[in-house]
Formats: C-alpha cells, structure tokens, sequence
C-alpha cells in the first residue's frame, strides 16, 4: 500500500491569503476558522500544486488576490504554493511560483503586462511543466487523485453511468445467468433461453413480439367486421331446387340449338351449298389440267432468273471494292508525294548548309582574353585542329543526313509505282466485272421476257368456254343462296333470341351457387379469424409471462449483485437497479445510506461519511492513501474511520483566524497553532 502523506503546506498570496502554513507532519489536523476565513484555499492549493486545477477540477479560476470589487489588489506579486509531502516514508517537495509577465517594447522605458507565467520545481529543481506533470503523475495520476481526495466525487460529481461501469468491473463479480436461475425454481423456464442469448436480449425479443401479437390482435374484430359485411344474403335461396332448375333450363336451351341448327343446316340453301361446293372443285381441276406441265417450266426459270440477279448483285460488290481500293490507294499516293517533297527541302537544306560550312575558317581571337598577349603558336594550332575536327563531323552528320533523307525519298518512289501498278491492275479487273455484269443483265432481262409469255399462257384456262360455264353458275349459286338466307334469317333471329333468354336465366342461377359458395367461404374465414385471434391471445399471454420471468430473473440478478457489491463498503449501499411503475426494471447507480439517497436527501454530514467510505474502498483498490480535505466538517455528528489522512476544514462562529488542531480518529485533541 501505497502512503502519501501531507507534512507541510506553505500559501502566498494565494487567493487573498498573503501569507499561512498547515503543518500536518504526516498526521489527521482539524482547520476551524469561521465562513470566508480561508479554510477551503488550502485544499484549492493543494489541488493546484499538483495538477493546476481547483477542488472542483476547473483549470481556470482566481488566483490573483482580488478586492471587494473582484478587482486585483495588486500587481507584480508572487503567487506561492509550496508543499512537503511523504511517500513510502521518503520525504518529496514540491513547488509553483504562478507570476504576471512584463515586457519593454522596442523604444519604450514602459513595462507592460504581456501574460501570466509559472515556474515549476520538484525537490527544489527547476523544471518545465511537462518535466513536473510527469514526475507528479509516478506519484499518483489526476483521475485517481481525485478519486481518492474528494469525497463527493465519485457519489456526487461522476455521471451515473461512469460511476456504474466502475463499480460493475471493479467490485462486482461474474455472476452468470445460470447460477441465478439455478438460485430460483420460478426461473427455471429461462434454461434453454440462456444457451442462445443473454436474458435482457429475451426480454426485448418478447416484449417486441408482443408488441407485434397486439397489433395483429387488434386488426382482429376489424377483418372479423369486413368478412361479416361481404357475405352475400342467401336467406331465401334453396341450393337443391337451384341445381334443379338449372338442369332444366339447360334441356329447354339444347332443343333450341337444335331447332336452330336444324332451321340453318336443312332446305334448299344446303342443296345450293351442296352444288356451289361441286362447281368449285370442277373449277379447280380445269385450272390444275391445264397449267400442269407450264408451271414447272415457269419453276424452273424462275430459278434461273433468280441466280443471274445473284450474279449480278456479287459483281455490282466486287466493282465497289475495288472501286474503294483505288481511292485509297490514289490517297496513299497523294499522301507520299506530301512527304518526298519535305524531303526533298530537307535534302536541299542540308546542301545548303553543308555549302556554307564548306566555305567557313577559323577565325578565333590570337590574343589571351586573360592578359591581351598574343597567343603561343601551338595554342593556335591547338584552337585550329580543334575547329577543323569539330568542322569534319559537323560535315559527316549532314552527308549522313542527306543519305537517310535520300534513302527515304527512293523508298516512298518505289511504293508509289508499286501503288500505281496496284490501281492498273484494280481498273483492268473494274473492267471485266462491269463487263460480266453487262452479260448477266441481258440474260436475265431475256429470261424474265420468257416467264411473262408463261404466266400468260397459264391464264388461257380462263378462256375456254367451260371454265367460264362454270364461273357463270358459281355466281348464280351464291346470288340465290344470299336471297334463302335473307329470307331466313328473321325467323332464325326469334329461336336466337329464346336460346339468350334461357341463358340468361341460367347465369341468374348460377349466381346465386356463387353467393350460396361466397357465403360459405366467407363464414370459414371468419372462423379461421376466430381461432387465429384465439391462438393470438395464447401467443400473447406466453410472451407476457416471459417479459415477467425476465423481470424476475433481473430482479434476482439485482439482489446478488447489490449484496456482493455492498459487502466491499462499511456504510454506503448501492442501489444498482430502479423499479419501475409498470413492473419493469432499469439501470441506475445511486448511492444509499441508510436508505436515504446521496443525491435527494441525504444531509451534508451523512455525505461526507459515505464519501470517506468510499474513498476507503477506493483506496484499498489502488493500493494508495492520500491526503483528504473534508470540507464542512461541522456537519459531521459521526466519528469518521479513514485510514488515509484527513484534513478536517471545520466553520467556527467567531474564529476570524485560523487555528490548526491535531485530532486522531478517536478525539480531537486541542494543541494551539496559530496561522
């Protein structure tokens, strides 16, 4: 275990304090003045010397010493905090020096406030703030400092929530949901549940299900409303005599159609039908005689004529291709002449500057651009011969030069004859197929001239005088056999008109079998709504027992959890779960003592007792005892039992100065320290 203890503290300027000093030597003190004496800067100070903050955690607050009017008194002070501490035995200093900054501005004899500075030492070195944080938090880091120095923090200060999730990790153990159903017989149904999923995840499922059985409950009466609604009125109808009088009609509908028929089929208009079908096939036959043998020959030149289009359509294609071969070819040529040409001006070009350096000397400086002397003979030579070889490849490179270009201008001339030759040979093969295609067009236009005279020959049938004999009757025929069925048609129309009435009769019945059905339909569906609201309220009923042995299981989950909890603290209970009106649980984390809550009613002293109890449980965790300010200690009625050291800052009516008192956990015991 971990033992901080506070042996000194040492204030100026600080807060309105000008000067004062506790000396606790390592020992609980008790601090009484009376209201705005100055009781609580120590613990602010203390505060601040470690990690700049005040006991409530805010970086910013006032330091300076400020007058009635929060104006500051005075300026240039030293604000001083200084403290002794003891850890493990081994004694620490530590130190702040907080001071406003004053700078002359260039040009200026005038000092002018620039900002706030502080100066850090730690056992009496001087050293940046990152240096001293540092060596503060090897000591005890912030959030456990607090934690284990303010007793309100933890109950008071910290989100419940925060608070919960240290208390559960911390000091509460692993109790499974099956130990708690093995605990109570009731929850005993939760067994299989637990092997798939958590008991909280259960109860959401259920509670969403029944959320859903409801809805489809209520829908229910509706659906049940709607189907009653829809039924047909059948209060008169007689299934039996129904299908009876539909069987009936349906004979009386029979004879009709057979009256009809007879009416329609029978008579001199069968006869006339009978004879126009003979006319028709005579007719056939005498056409099929004579054009028997000519329309195998039109066939067959109708074939021919066919293939010889082909033929020309295959030549037409050739023609056009190479038609295209040409013009690409021409453009091919077009595009290499483009190109001799630049090379032709290239090659010229290069003559011509081969012509100039042919031409050219040496004409470099003979005097040293240095001293003005004239050059030595073989620096001269040297510069020349330099020239001269500089001059040779310059020459080289143009002959090289014209050569390529040369080179390149005979290869596009041979391609372009080659082209050349290419487009004599596509215009001679144009020729052959135009010439070709001219010899196919006049066989097929003599061919075509041929199937004309056969098609003609094949209509000659027409004219012999007993195909048109025939044609004669045939229209006569048909002339009388219009007239007959006019003449019948009026008393056709009045058995037609008996046969529409019977079958609207039997539609008329039929409807009322499918009322008579729709009806029946209708009242098993309202039983099936019956039974499917009846299974419904089952389903509904299970899953509220469900919700309710979840309930139960969280609740018996709560009570060992809360028991095993409250067993690491003397006198604070927590209350880890809140009952809720509807039967339903939620999580909270209150603290308790003696049924009273901390952050409702609980008076200041009990606070702070809980708080210190706490702060001993805590302590015992880390492994770390620090120095406590309890603030308000006049409220305490009860003897605190800490095994950390206390600071018990008490109000006194009447005491403007403050007294320093040792006091162990015991008494208080009264030993004169003026400030």
């Amino acid at each position: 275990m971990k033992e901080i203890k506070l042996m000194g503290l040492t204030v100026k300027n600080f807060m309105g304090v000008k000067e004062a000093e506790i000396e606790p030597k390592g020992k609980n003190i008790l601090v009484i003045g009376e209201n705005e004496a100055g009781k609580t800067r120590f613990a602010t100070a203390w505060n601040w010397l470690l990690f700049g903050k005040d006991v409530d955690g805010n970086s910013e607050f006032d330091i300076k010493w400020l007058d009635e009017n929060n104006k500051i008194k005075e300026h240039g002070l030293d604000y001083v905090v200084e403290g002794k501490l003891s850890v493990d035995g081994d004694e620490v200093t530590l130190k702040k020096i907080f001071y406003e900054k004053f700078q002359k501005k260039k040009g200026s004899n005038i000092e002018r406030f620039t900002g706030h500075s502080t100066d850090y030492f730690f056992n009496e070195v001087p050293m940046k703030k990152k240096e001293y944080d540092a060596k503060i938090h090897a000591i005890i880091d912030e959030e456990t400092f607090r934690l284990l120095t303010d007793p309100d923090y933890f109950c008071g200060k910290m989100h419940w929530k925060d608070r919960r999730s240290f208390l559960m990790d911390t000091f509460v153990g692993d109790v499974t949901d099956q130990e708690v159903i093995e605990e109570n017989n009731e929850l005993f149904d939760l067994q299989d549940v637990v092997e798939k999923r958590s008991v909280d995840d259960h109860k959401e499922v259920c509670k969403s299900k029944k959320k859903e059985i409801n809805k489809q409950i209520k829908k229910i009466p509706t659906r049940i409303d709607e189907a009653s609604n829809n039924l047909p009125d059948i209060s008169d109808y007689d299934e039996s005599a129904i299908k009876d009088k539909i069987k009936s009609l349906k004979k009386e509908k029979k004879d009709k159609e057979k009256e009809l028929s007879q009416a329609e089929s029978g008579g001199a208009v069968a006869k006339k039908e009978k004879r126009l079908a003979e006319v028709k096939t005579e007719m056939q036959e005498l056409k099929n005689e004579h054009s028997a043998g000519i329309q195998d020959e039109l066939q067959e030149k109708r074939s021919k004529f066919n293939e010889l289009c082909n033929g020309i359509d295959s030549n037409e294609r050739e023609i056009k291709k190479r038609e295209n071969d040409i013009k690409a070819a021409k453009s091919k040529i077009e595009q290499h002449k483009s190109e001799q040409d630049k090379l032709r001006n290239k090659w010229n070009e290069l003559q011509e500057e081969k012509k100039q350096l042919l031409n050219e000397n040496w004409t470099g400086d003979l005097e040293c651009p240095t001293c003005g002397q004239e050059l030595p003979e073989e620096q001269i030579e040297e510069k020349k011969q330099e020239y001269n070889k500089d001059k040779a490849e310059r020459l080289e490179k143009i002959t090289k030069d014209q050569k390529e270009t040369n080179q390149k201008g005979i290869s596009l001339g041979e391609e372009i004859d080659k082209l050349k030759s290419e487009i004599e040979q596509l215009e001679q093969k144009i020729e052959k197929l135009t010439q070709e295609k001219s010899e196919l067009e006049e066989k097929s236009e003599a061919l075509e001239e041929e199937m004309k005279e056969l098609q003609n020959e094949a209509a000659d049938y027409k004219k012999s005088m007993k195909y048109k004999k025939l044609q004669s009757e045939k229209k006569s025929i048909e002339k009388a056999i219009q007239n007959l069925k006019e003449d019948n048609a009026a008393e056709n129309k009045l058995i037609q008109d008996e046969i529409d009435k019977i079958e609207n009769k039997i539609d008329a019945e039929k409807d009322k079998l499918k009322d008579i059905e729709s009806y029946e339909k209708g009242q098993e569906r309202i039983e099936e709504l019956k039974s499917e609201e009846e299974k419904l309220a089952e389903k509904f009923e299970e899953m509220e027992r469900q919700i309710n042995l979840c309930e139960k299981f969280t609740k018996a989950k709560v009570d060992l959890l809360e028991e095993d909890l409250n067993d690491h603290f003397d006198y604070t209970d927590w209350k880890l779960f809140e009952q809720l009106i509807n039967g339903g649980i939620e999580k909270t984390c209150e603290a308790l003592h003696e049924g009273v809550s901390y952050n409702s009613t609980l008076n200041t002293g009990s606070k702070l007792l809980v708080g210190i109890d706490v702060i001993n449980t805590l302590s015992e965790h880390y492994g770390v005892r620090v120095p406590v300010f309890v603030d308000n200690f006049e409220s305490v009625t009860k003897e605190i039992d800490s095994e950390s050291q206390l600071i018990k800052l008490k109000a006194v009516p009447g005491v403007k100065k403050l007294q320093v008192k040792e006091a162990d956990h015991a008494e208080e015991k009264e030993q004169q320290a003026v400030v």
